[in-house]
């Protein structure tokens, strides 16, 4: 009988992933996680096939701590969007090396900017539709209106993240209301 594994593979993700989030997806390495775990890297590679497998469990990882702030978001039911983008920012604030992993990193291809966001967001479909439902417009203006707004809300997140620029809550708040009230004025013309 082969001897019991020292560590499980759902645990090795949670602690590659604390590893990540703490000094950053580039620290992930076979012989940085072993040291983190206190043990040889034996235990990564009886669990994962290689490095890559275990990236991309911990970027799945990754992905439900974000989706946590979007729920938490939705939940609110205030103004949609300008609540999805304070989470967003304050997901890049609270969780930084995270959020640099999942909107920082390299993409392996190129991706229209009209096809990311559904790629991105897990919640989608649910964010159209509860801006769609709140400011009474089509499910595509929605999407329009979101895409923008989340052009200019990443740019807000980088600036903090890279610690280019910080922003108070109250700018945040006044600067996704002011663009998103321009955004839907200007739908509301006819002109997107």
């Amino acid at each position: 009988m082969p001897p019991k594994a020292k560590y499980t593979k759902n645990e090795i993700v949670r602690n590659a992933l604390e590893l990540v989030r703490e000094q950053g997806i580039e620290r992930l390495t076979a012989r940085d996680l072993g040291e983190y775990l206190n043990c040889s890297s034996r235990p990564i590679f009886t669990a994962f096939a290689n490095m890559d497998e275990l990236k991309s469990e911990v970027k799945k990882a990754a992905e439900e701590c974000y989706q946590n702030y979007i729920e938490a978001a939705l939940n609110k039911k205030e103004v949609v969007f300008k609540d999805i983008g304070k989470v967003y920012i304050r997901f890049a604030c609270d969780e930084k090396n995270l959020f640099k992993l999942l909107f920082m990193t390299e993409a392996v291809e190129n991706i229209s900017v009209n096809n990311v966001l559904p790629d991105l967001e897990g919640k989608y479909q649910m964010i159209l539709e509860g801006i769609a439902k709140q400011f009474e417009i089509s499910k595509e203006q929605a999407a329009k209106m979101y895409r923008h707004l989340w052009i200019y809300t990443h740019g807000i997140a980088v600036l903090m993240v890279t610690n280019v620029c910080t922003f108070s809550d109250e700018e945040i708040d006044n600067c996704l209301y002011e663009v998103g009230k321009s955004i839907i004025t200007i739908i509301r013309m006819g002109e997107i």
